[in-house]
């Protein structure tokens, strides 16, 4: 358990979500006098984040299945990264191939990496999930993005309960 008030630093922050933007924010916000309050304010920096911000969060994360950049690139979330991947890793090779092709093409097509709350799901679910994104407008894509980075960060934010 985490005591509080809680104060957290830069690096702690980024830990949780890769946005400047959040971070400076949840940081001239805090300390935190109780989880609900750390919790209120994350949703006050979420709401204010625009589309750089979003996209800014979103390259805090390795690509979903691509375990070589998740140890080369992204050393400051890789073992959350990896906890939450950990269906992947051990996943039949035609489904990871078929994962990172989609992945390409969604980058291709998007700009940014798939983004899914990966915690508990198969390679094959979330090779579901993109094959059914894909197909998205950029806008419709962002939002969708973004409501699951949330989703990641507060998943990251419960070690501070």
């Amino acid at each position: 358990m985490t005591a509080y008030p809680l104060a957290l630093d830069n690096q702690q922050l980024a830990g949780i979500c890769t946005s400047q933007f959040w971070c400076a924010k949840m940081q001239r916000m805090g300390p935190y006098k109780h989880y609900a309050d750390f919790i209120k304010a994350s949703d006050h920096a979420f709401e204010a984040m625009v589309a750089a911000d979003w996209l800014e969060a979103f390259e805090g994360h390795p690509m979903i299945g691509d375990l070589d950049s998740l140890n080369k690139k992204y050393a400051q979330g890789k073992s959350l990264s990896q906890q939450e991947q950990q269906q992947v890793s051990a996943a039949d090779p035609e489904v990871l191939l078929s994962l990172h092709q989609f992945n390409q093409a969604y980058f291709d097509k998007f700009g940014f990496i798939f983004i899914v709350f990966a915690s508990d799901k198969t390679a094959a679910e979330m090779l579901r999930l993109i094959k059914a994104r894909i197909d998205r407008s950029f806008d419709q894509e962002l939002k969708t993005a973004s409501e699951e980075q949330i989703k990641i960060s507060k998943h990251r934010m419960e070690a501070f309960q």
